[in-house]
């Protein structure tokens, strides 16, 4: 897959706009738009950085070289799901504590626990809405 197009469907996937790619990175959306139609194809580094940060991927990954190629942690790969479930987690902060409890990976606090506790509480009346076939997805 080409430059050009990875950079576009990374963007519509995510929900950007040339402008908010273009103000993050410090380029006109112009220049956004020139690099996701291939006029433009040799990016500064720093740019490439930033965008990447943005679109929320590795410089390596948005460059299309295999991750693996330049990580120190080569045996530690992340699929696309294990990515999407990272990413989920990251944005639904008043879930982590639940989350964390299921999979024991955290001692949580007190404070921390009693949230786990309303969260799995809710988790559980939604799952039993569901069964009852009043929810479908």
């Amino acid at each position: 897959m080409e430059l050009s197009e990875k950079i576009r469907i990374l963007r519509q996937q995510r929900g950007l706009t040339f402008e908010e790619i273009g103000d993050y990175v410090g380029v006109s959306k112009a220049t956004v738009l020139k690099w996701e139609s291939g006029k433009i194809q040799n990016m500064r580094r720093d740019k490439i950085v930033k965008l990447a940060e943005i679109l929320r991927v590795s410089p390596a990954e948005l460059l299309g070289y295999p991750e693996d190629n330049f990580s120190s942690h080569s045996t530690f790969i992340i699929s696309p799901h294990e990515r999407s479930v990272i990413e989920a987690y990251r944005a639904h902060p008043a879930l982590r504590s639940a989350v964390d409890r299921m999979l024991e990976v955290a001692l949580p606090s007190p404070e921390d626990e009693a949230n786990a506790q309303t969260v799995a509480a809710v988790v559980e009346a939604v799952r039993g809405i569901k069964e009852e076939g009043v929810l479908t997805k």
